[in-house]
């Protein structure tokens, strides 16, 4: 899988936290389960679509440990470039 470039990554940042808000927050659970389903789908590499989930659960994790907001570069353990 190639890396995004930094500009395509905030990209599809701001293109995430607008669909989330246009969700709701009563649907943005609903929401994001569809994304990441459909995201999968797109993927068509199961093992990659763990990995993936496993990725935000390790950067969910050690973010809350310490209890501080952290940029999203700190979440991602992906193979972004975001130089």
């Amino acid at each position: 899988m190639s890396a995004m470039p930094f500009e395509d990554f905030e990209a599809a940042y701001e293109t995430l936290a607008t669909a989330i808000d246009s969700a709701g927050p009563e649907r943005e659970a609903l929401f994001l389960t569809r994304l990441a389903l459909v995201l999968g789908h797109e993927l068509g590499d199961i093992a990659a679509f763990r990995k993936a989930i496993q990725t935000a659960l390790d950067g969910w994790n050690s973010a809350h440990r310490d209890s501080q907001p952290q940029a999203i570069d700190q979440f991602c353990s992906c193979t972004c470039d975001f130089s």
